[in-house]
């Protein structure tokens, strides 16, 4: 698979709850929504993500750039308000500090993840069903190892078990103004 043709790979979902949720590349004509998905963070989960801010002039930008770069997902509610419930970035390669830090890692094998979900939405099961979906995208562009994008920080316990669920383990560990952990899962 190219990076092209993963933009449009989609999913339907169904979570033990009964809610349904369309998974997709974030489109140019997202950005409201993904301002609204953003401005409804908690301050907590807002400083658990390290890829960029979260705020409306960052969703407009992000929603406007969704053809280059990185790959943005979304899980949007199929019912109801329609709303952006999760948004996943997938890095496909690494930066310099990650390969510094990590040397086993392959630059042409390896990408790095960030996921966020809706405060109102963790623990009912989406952050694994887009985890799980965008681990497989990973694996269709031929990554075998994927990390996580600026760590999680070492304090952010629940994160940790979440990203162990779903095989990551700790490779290392760095400081910025705390003590962050690498992880890393073998596809």
């Amino acid at each position: 698979m190219t990076i092209d043709e993963a933009r449009t790979v989609t999913q339907r979902i169904i979570l033990p709850s009964g809610e349904r949720y369309e998974v997709r590349h974030l489109n140019p004509s997202d950005g409201d929504a993904l301002a609204e998905y953003f401005e409804g963070l908690s301050v907590g989960t807002r400083t658990l993500f390290a890829p960029h801010a979260f705020d409306d002039q960052t969703a407009h930008r992000v929603a406007a750039e969704s053809g280059q770069g990185a790959l943005r997902y979304v899980a949007v509610e199929t019912a109801g308000a329609r709303r952006i419930c999760a948004y996943f970035l997938l890095l496909p390669d690494v930066g310099d500090g990650a390969m510094a830090r990590m040397p086993d890692l392959q630059r042409s094998r390896a990408c790095s993840v960030a996921p966020s979900v809706r405060d109102d939405r963790q623990n009912g099961g989406l952050g694994s069903a887009l985890m799980r979906f965008v681990l497989d995208v990973g694996r269709r562009l031929g990554r075998t190892q994927v990390i996580l994008s600026g760590g999680v920080q070492e304090r952010n316990t629940r994160a940790r078990h979440f990203y162990e669920k779903h095989g990551f383990v700790k490779v290392g560990e760095f400081e910025t103004r705390i003590n962050n952990h690498d992880m890393m899962v073998q596809l």
